[in-house]
């Protein structure tokens, strides 16, 4: 795709798909990715652009290659909500540019306590916190003593939490097995540096949040 941008910009999608040979996966993750909205012609929603490049006839040799139906998806479909634009982008990607996931979830955590991790930084030495977040950094490092240093991360920045070698081994499971985290421990914050201290850690209960069922990133 580069190469060929770098010869020539895309015209809209009929120039796109004739010039490069997408298998049909391929291209229905740019449409549902919204990677295909500034072509000409094309849907500004996604759940559109994926119906348009499911009519789209991609076989190169034929002679309708490039031609588009331009019948209009059926209302029913509706488009995609601001959340499953996320879920999507996660799914399809591993990082989205619209909202974070937990912007998403903030109501229903707010109700039961957790605090967002720009507060975190501000919270004096041995206070007791509980926050959540997706886990997007394990680290043990070799001068650590078997140390696990875990980086989540939420819509309002990021969060450092410390596990002992005893308590990775007690929460393998969940450090393996889940994206989305919830913790609670101790405040740690020695010359500005601020970590919490784990106490409990656990797979982000979501049966209160707006993630539909089989998308709760577990």
């Amino acid at each position: 795709i580069e190469a060929e941008r770098a010869e020539q910009p895309f015209l809209d999608l009929p120039d796109l798909v004739r010039r490069i040979p997408f298998m049909r996966p391929e291209i229905e993750a740019l449409a549902e990715l919204g990677a295909l909205i500034r072509l000409k012609g094309s849907p500004q929603d996604r759940r559109a652009a994926l119906w348009q490049v499911a009519s789209i006839e991609r076989d190169g040799s034929s002679l309708f290659a490039g031609h588009v139906e331009q019948a209009p998806p059926p209302q029913a479909l509706g488009k995609l909500s601001q959340l499953e634009e996320t879920l999507a982008d996660y799914r399809l990607a591993g990082l989205t540019t619209g909202p974070q996931i937990m912007k998403h979830l903030r109501e229903s955590l707010d109700q039961r306590g957790f605090v967002p991790a720009q507060i975190i930084s501000a919270l004096p030495n041995h206070q007791w916190v509980r926050t959540a977040g997706h886990v997007i950094v394990r680290q043990r490092p070799g001068s650590a003593k078997g140390f696990l240093f875990l980086t989540l991360e939420d819509e309002t920045g990021l969060a450092n939490v410390v596990l002992t070698p005893r308590q990775s081994e007690q929460f393998r499971r969940v450090l393996l097995s889940s994206k989305l985290v919830e913790v609670q421990g101790r405040i740690q914050n020695v010359d500005r540096v601020v970590h919490i201290r784990l106490r409990h850690l656990a797979p982000l209960d979501l049966s209160a949040s707006p993630l539909p069922p089989g998308r709760n990133f577990q």
